[in-house]
């Protein structure tokens, strides 16, 4: 059983409910008035895998309709609570991890480390640890050269956040490397910042 909510600005709410299955191969919902002449109904195609809205006008002439939001929900009870904004939600996620193939620059380099600057898409809640803290080109985190080839070795921590970046520092003794052959560090995998440890 579903339940669908649909929600026209400055009006009243429409709750419809999902019908018996009709050989398996759709869910029907019941039809519901939103306005005079206007009924609106949700379907699932099993076959297709995707949820269709219609919007029946039986009006001669076309209606328009602010649609505020529509929320679906599995069982017999609308919740009432309100619907998810995906894009708020996934940057809310921000504030505690970000590990989407995040890549940095170096900002200094002496014998024994290599600092780098890595771009964060908000400040998190706190300076944040690594993710994931393995050396792999693939799966992990990888400093690389400006001929793309990966030097090994290093251990990571991070040493600073700023309001838009990260400080990454690389530690490896008499590493070898000067400025000018650093190309990145970069993050792969699940490796990333976590701000959300004790």
């Amino acid at each position: 059983m579903y339940t669908c909510a649909v929600k026209l600005r400055n009006k009243e709410m429409v709750i419809l409910h999902s019908n018996k299955s009709v050989s398996g191969e759709e869910i029907t919902f019941s039809f519901g008035n939103l306005q005079s002449g206007v009924k609106v109904a949700l379907a699932k195609y099993a076959k297709y895998n995707s949820w269709n809205f219609y919007v029946i006008n039986t009006n001669s002439s076309n209606v328009t309709l602010d649609i505020e939001y529509i929320k679906l929900e599995e069982g017999n009870y609308y919740t009432g609570m309100q619907p998810y904004n995906q894009d708020m939600e996934a940057f809310k996620c921000l504030w505690v991890m970000q590990i989407t193939d995040l890549m940095g620059y170096p900002e200094y380099c002496n014998s024994n480390e290599i600092a780098f600057l890595v771009p964060i898409q908000r400040r998190m809640m706190k300076t944040p640890d690594i993710s994931n803290n393995v050396e792999n080109q693939s799966t992990g985190i990888s400093v690389r050269k400006t001929d793309g080839t990966t030097v090994t070795g290093f251990t990571y921590e991070v040493n600073y956040m700023f309001k838009n970046a990260v400080r990454v520092v690389a530690h490896k003794n008499n590493h070898g490397l000067k400025m000018s052959d650093i190309g990145c560090i970069a993050f792969r995998g699940q490796s990333g910042f976590d701000s959300n440890t004790y």
